[in-house]
């Protein structure tokens, strides 16, 4: 049988590659709320070129796994 367009599932959305963050945002939670555990935190901080885990607001986050 064929399939027809619509019929195929949705593709999941991807993984946003940045982040820009707001004033009360962590990286700890914003890691949790990507991958439902806040344990990447330090990995993110890291490749965003930080080493607090409170970064100030409008800071771009590298989420790039």
């Amino acid at each position: 049988s064929e399939m027809c367009i619509r019929d195929r599932p949705a593709p999941s959305a991807p993984s946003p590659a940045t982040y820009i963050t707001k004033a009360g945002d962590t990286v700890w939670n914003i890691a949790k709320q990507l991958t439902g555990s806040g344990d990447s935190w330090l990995a993110i901080a890291k490749r965003s070129g930080l080493n607090t885990n409170t970064p100030e607001a409008g800071t771009l986050l590298d989420l790039r796994e």
